[in-house]
């Protein structure tokens, strides 16, 4: 999901752009204990619609996100959805949605998945146009040290796969590439369903099907898998759901090196929201989200909670407690674990999760080997501002970028619209 930085502007603009990114680099590369906002240009001048859907690399540098604005970068005239790439150690931003050539893709990109050093970014984009029928929406991955964009979202015989959708993901290393696609567009046939998760594997030039699990209710149809799924980052385990409308979705674990689905157990739940659990780097360790009360002794709060499974040990810990221990009286959800397995990013509509915590809808981060819980975001201001993030952390959870609708996290935030931020946790 993400394009080249365009060429036309010449030695002169770039110049310019690369003479306002020293004096920017101090504030992107963000001091511990500092929340900066990336989702602006080189200047640091504030855009209307900011931007979303963050996905950082394993050490913390790269951070890609997309955002419908066209000024972050010179020569973005269009007026599409594109992914751009913040370098927060040089402070600059380049637009990843662009063709080798540097021109432009007639349609939106989006949902960016960078993998841990950076090198490869993995996003969907469209090209075509919608008044001749001639659309197509296709996985791409830029690799950015040999400056090239291939097509990813290909069946064995190399046919490109189109109407591609979800949130795409990448291994570590850019040999493995994760996407959802519809069996109208594949030509796959599985009882009951309609769309699956392929992997591709750049190294030996395949694709396989690997959502193979048959539906949970007999003789049902129309069902898919869901929008979002996950990957480890060596590869070897992907999450995802199968829904059939909204508010009940069913987790399904696929492991390469068995070859075998399991239902993912959940306890007694399976409703809720439908994004899939996520991995440590190894695939040993799986945070998620459940409402179910069986999971652990005591549970007994009637809200959603996160928990983490040692996938090698079957055990099972919860994750979001309160300051002293206890439970939490409200819901708490979108966790996303490290790729060291030590530390668990989440939200919650709850107070009390640190000392003295007072406002609801805030990110957290859990230390499960110190048992600390500590709050990611730190506004300003107590105000009834919605934050409402989606983390993206780090390897090793030092640094964490995050999308917010919040006002108050950072001085003259005043685009309403989403923002990208990072902080620095230690």
């Amino acid at each position: 999901m993400r394009r080249r930085l365009a060429r036309g502007a010449g030695a002169m603009a770039l110049a310019g752009v690369l003479a306002v990114t020293a004096a920017l680099s101090a504030e992107a590369a963000p001091h511990r204990g500092k929340t900066v906002r990336i989702s602006v240009p080189a200047d640091g001048q504030q855009v209307e619609d900011g931007g979303n859907s963050p996905s950082i690399s394993g050490d913390g540098r790269y951070v890609a996100f997309q955002s419908t604005s066209p000024g972050l970068v010179p020569d973005d005239t269009d007026s599409q959805t594109d992914v751009f790439l913040r370098d927060l150690r040089k402070g600059t931003i380049e637009r990843i949605s662009v063709r080798d050539d540097g021109s432009e893709y007639p349609l939106s990109a989006w949902e960016a998945a960078v993998s841990s050093d950076g090198r490869y970014i993995a996003y969907t984009a469209g090209t075509g146009s919608y008044e001749d029928h001639t659309t197509f929406y296709g996985v791409y991955l830029k690799d950015r040290r040999k400056k090239r964009t291939e097509l990813v979202s290909l069946m064995d015989d190399e046919r490109p796969v189109a109407q591609a959708y979800g949130v795409t993901q990448v291994s570590r290393d850019g040999r493995y590439v994760a996407f959802a696609a519809y069996f109208s567009e594949t030509g796959e046939t599985a009882p009951g369903m309609r769309s699956g998760i392929y992997l591709r594997d750049r190294e030996l030039g395949t694709t396989k099907l690997i959502s193979t699990s048959t539906p949970p209710v007999a003789g049902g149809t129309g069902w898919g898998v869901g929008y979002y799924f996950s990957m480890s980052a060596d590869g070897s385990r992907i999450a995802y759901s199968l829904e059939r409308g909204r508010g009940t979705y069913y987790v399904h674990l696929w492991d390469r090196r068995t070859g075998r689905t399991e239902l993912f157990d959940q306890g007694s739940s399976v409703s809720g929201a439908g994004r899939a659990p996520t991995f440590s780097g190894d695939g040993r360790y799986v945070a998620f989200r459940s409402a179910a009360s069986d999971l652990v002794p005591g549970d007994t709060n009637g809200v959603p909670d996160v928990f983490v499974r040692d996938l090698r040990r079957g055990t099972t810990e919860r994750v979001s407690l309160a300051a002293d221990g206890g439970e939490l009286d409200q819901r708490s959800e979108t966790p996303v674990i490290t790729g060291d397995g030590r530390h668990v990013f989440f939200t919650s509509t709850a107070t009390g999760l640190v000392p003295g915590g007072t406002q609801p809808n805030q990110l957290y981060v859990r230390d499960l080997r110190r048992d600390i819980t500590r709050q990611v975001t730190a506004p300003l201001t107590e105000d009834d501002s919605p934050t409402w993030p989606v983390a993206a952390p780090s390897r090793d959870g030092r640094t964490v970028a995050f999308e917010s609708f919040a006002e108050n996290l950072v001085p003259d935030d005043t685009n309403r619209s989403p923002d990208v931020f990072v902080r620095r946790m230690r």
